[in-house]
Formats: C-alpha cells, structure tokens, sequence
C-alpha cells in the first residue's frame, strides 16, 4: 500500500526537523530568519522537485535530516565525528545525492572556526573532525555496500555508471597507491 499522506506528513516532519537542526548548527537567534532557513529549505528546486516522487519522498528527507544530522553532531558532541560518521553513512545509503549538503555545512563550519580568535592549532584539531568524520562516514557506507552486495549476490544497477565506479575501487588499491 501507499499511503500517500502518510508518506507527505513523514517527509515534512523529516523535513522540519532538519530546518531545526540547520537553525540550531548555525547558532541563528532571530526567529525569522529561522523561519526564512526553513522556508528556502522547502522551497529550494533542487528540494522541492522531490515532491514529485512522493512514493520515495520520506525516504529523500530521512537523507537529508541524516546528511544535516551528521554535521551538527560533529559540531556540537564531544568526539562526534564518530556520530556523524555513522549518520553521513546513513544518508548515503539513503540517497547518495545529500552528500554535498554535508560538505557545504561541514565547509561553513570549518570557515566559523577558522574566524574564532583561539590559537591556530586548536583551530586545526575541530576542523579536521570534519574531515574525519568524511572519509569514515563514506568508507563506512563504501563497506557496507560491498559487504551486503557480498552477502545478496547482486551487483549495482548500470544506473549512470556507478556499477563500474564502485567495482573499480578497492581498499588494496588505494593502499598501494
């Protein structure tokens, strides 16, 4: 069955809560402009053109709420890049195309702390969790897809080359290189 409104209420509630956790991540204060970074979240094209797939459409925004998830918890817990690695990995294999969303806010963030006034290497320590939590989040969900490709037989879909973009990578070869 597909439960139409089911599925619109679920994006929207994934929805909201990824607007509350952008607003809290970038510390805004002013509920307009709260209300403005929730407002252009919804109504961004490249967003809002998943309302047409509204079958898939909760599973676009739990990618998208894990993609923002993974970014403030690496800014705001203790060792969070951990966290974020593991929700980055989520988003991932949710919906691939949210990882630049966790790049772009991981990049202001790393900029916000270039610009405090605290010594350069403290500065150097929480900007390179950022990093930290990438490259674990993406080798996470590299390792996840090729064990469960292992343990179903399948191969990827042909779907845009990915099948030959993921076969072509192995750990091996990235230590020998």
């Amino acid at each position: 069955y597909s439960l139409h409104w089911l599925i619109g209420v679920l994006a929207l509630l994934y929805l909201a809560i990824a607007a509350v956790f952008v607003v809290k991540l970038l510390d805004v204060k002013s509920p307009l402009f709260a209300g403005l970074i929730a407002g252009l979240m919804v109504t961004f094209p490249g967003l809002a053109s998943n309302f047409a797939y509204l079958f898939t459409m909760d599973g676009y925004m739990m990618g998208l709420l894990f993609a923002v998830l993974a970014v403030y918890m690496t800014a705001k817990v203790k060792l969070g890049f951990i966290f974020g690695a593991c929700f980055l990995a989520l988003s991932m294999g949710t919906y691939q195309a949210y990882l630049p969303v966790a790049m772009l806010l991981s990049l202001y963030m790393v900029l916000m702390i270039f610009a405090e006034k605290t010594k350069f290497i403290d500065k150097l320590k929480k900007a390179l969790n950022y990093l930290y939590m990438g490259v674990i989040g993406v080798a996470l969900y590299y390792s996840i897809l090729k064990l469960l490709l292992a343990i179903t037989g399948k191969e990827l879909d042909t779907y845009q080359g990915m099948n030959s973009a993921v076969e072509k990578v192995s750990l091996m070869d990235s230590i020998k290189a």
